[in-house]
C-alpha cells in the first residue's frame, strides 16, 4: 500500500520553494484537482527505493514530473545541463530558461511527429507545430535518448 504525502509536507515544500517548480521555476498552485496544479516528486523515485521523507520530496509542475519520470533528479538535471553546455548557449539564455524550453519541447513532441531535438528547436524558434504524436511514441523515444545518453557517458 502506497502512503500519500501529507498536506502538511506539501505546504512546507510549497513555502520552501516559494511556490515554484523545483526543476523549471514555473509558478505552481496547490489544487484539489489531482489533474491540475502541483505535483509531488521524489528526488530518489519510490521505484528506486526512495521514501516520502521531506528531504526526498520536491514540488514540481506536472510536465516536469512526467519528463523526469522515474529517474533520479540529478540524472535529468545533469543531462539537461550537459546539453546546455554542449550547445554553448549560456550567453543566449539561462539554464532555467533552457529547462523551460526543453519542457515546452517535450509537451510539443507529445503532440507532434517531431523528435525531441526538433521539438525543442521549434520552441526556441517559435515555429508552428503539427500535432500528431502519441504519448507512448514520445515515451519510447525519450527512453531511447536517455539510454543512449547514459551509454555515451559510460
Amino acid at each position: 500500500m502506497t502512503k500519500k504525502v501529507s498536506q502538511t509536507k506539501i505546504l512546507q515544500l510549497f513555502s520552501q520553494q516559494q511556490g515554484k517548480c523545483y526543476y523549471c521555476g514555473q509558478t505552481v498552485e496547490i489544487s484539489q484537482d489531482s489533474k491540475a496544479g502541483v505535483s509531488v516528486d521524489h528526488k530518489v523515485p519510490k521505484s528506486r527505493g526512495g521514501s516520502n521523507e521531506i528531504e526526498n520530496l520536491v514540488l514540481c509542475c506536472r510536465s516536469c514530473n512526467v519528463l523526469k519520470s522515474n529517474h533520479m533528479d540529478f540524472e535529468l538535471l545533469d543531462c539537461l545541463a550537459r546539453i546546455y553546455r554542449n550547445l554553448n548557449i549560456a550567453e543566449q539564455m539561462s539554464l532555467k530558461d533552457w529547462i523551460k524550453a526543453v519542457k515546452e519541447g517535450f509537451e510539443v513532441s507529445l503532440r507532434s511527429e517531431l523528435s525531441p531535438m526538433h521539438a525543442v528547436q521549434a520552441v526556441l524558434d517559435k515555429s508552428p507545430i503539427e500535432e500528431t504524436k502519441t504519448l507512448l511514441g514520445f515515451a519510447r523515444e525519450l527512453e531511447s535518448e536517455f539510454a543512449n545518453d547514459k551509454a555515451d557517458i559510460q
